[in-house]
């Protein structure tokens, strides 16, 4: 189990609104313990008057789901507040209070459609929402680190990229709504919802991004790309390269032959060989950066 803790990036502003969903949804679950306890209302039936169920579609409900939690045990709740107290303040820092807000429970609405046209039954739970969060934050942070409790047979801290952690628990859903639709599947987990929010905060995140509403940074996805087309670029340059770092990997050395005398190489040939063994030698100590400067020069 990979059980994230913080991340590495710097806050610019207090996160409020992400405060403020974690009181809420922990006011609403001791709400429910409160009316249980004094036998108002038990906490099944509060459950049930606020879940989602496409079947027995309330529209208001679409948003009531998202703070109700399983009434018989505090882990639901606990998980969920945990993940959104460790992405969400990065996202809302980057989207802005109300838009932040916003986006929210649009997420949870997008996750509990996405349930009801896969699974025939009710659901609560503030998770379709966080796995929106998590889907922004792949977009808009994949390259900064978590720190994560790793608890299997061992326990260990460790610090892992975003984008392999939420890639992992992405995979994870997948796995498990596939097996779930091959054959009978345990409906206490609502996996449909979870792959709804990580689409739909992706996709919202990246288009923000493409579109310009929302600032790139150099942790961002577009800043991936733009660096794997730049490795490209550089790995181009080298094949082109004499002695370049990908000419002779794994290929054998040929018999010398008598060739012609080359001729003498002009001054402009010796500063564009010269120019293509910096930019080699830069790449073999890894220096992507510096070579990507030399080779836009």
């Amino acid at each position: 189990m990979l059980i994230p803790l913080g991340t590495e990036r710097a806050l610019k502003r207090p996160p409020i609104v992400t405060q403020g969903l974690i009181v809420v949804n922990m006011l609403i679950y001791l709400s429910a313990v409160m009316l249980s306890y004094f036998n108002i209302m038990d906490r099944e039936a509060f459950a049930n008057f606020g879940h989602f169920w496409m079947q027995d579609f309330k529209v208001w409900q679409l948003i009531t789901y998202q703070f109700l939690h399983d009434p018989y045990g505090i882990f639901h709740l606990g998980f969920n507040m945990l993940f959104l107290w460790v992405f969400g303040r990065s996202v809302e820092d980057r989207l802005g209070h109300i838009s932040f807000l916003t986006f929210y429970l649009m997420a949870g609405i997008f996750a509990g459609i996405a349930h009801g046209m896969l699974e025939n039954a009710p659901v609560i739970g503030a998770s379709g929402s966080i796995a929106g969060v998590s889907g922004a934050f792949l977009a808009l942070f994949p390259r900064s680190r978590v720190r994560v409790l790793f608890v299997f047979f061992i326990i260990s801290l460790m610090s892992i990229q975003a984008k392999w952690i939420i890639g992992f628990y992405i995979a994870f859903n997948l796995l498990n709504q596939g097996l779930g639709m091959l054959g009978p599947s345990d409906n206490s987990v609502a996996y449909g919802a979870h792959l709804g929010g990580y689409l739909f905060g992706f996709m919202f995140a990246f288009t923000m991004l493409a579109t310009g509403l929302l600032k790139r940074e150099d942790m961002d996805v577009f800043y991936l790309l733009r660096q794997r087309h730049r490795r490209a670029q550089l790995r181009s340059v080298a094949k082109k390269t004499h002695g370049g770092i990908w000419d002779t990997r794994g290929v054998a050395p040929k018999e010398p032959s008598a060739a012609p005398a080359a001729k003498p190489m002009t001054a402009k040939q010796r500063e564009e060989a010269r120019r293509r063994a910096e930019i080699s030698k830069l790449l073999e100590d890894h220096k992507l950066e510096e070579a990507a400067r030399r080779f836009r020069v």
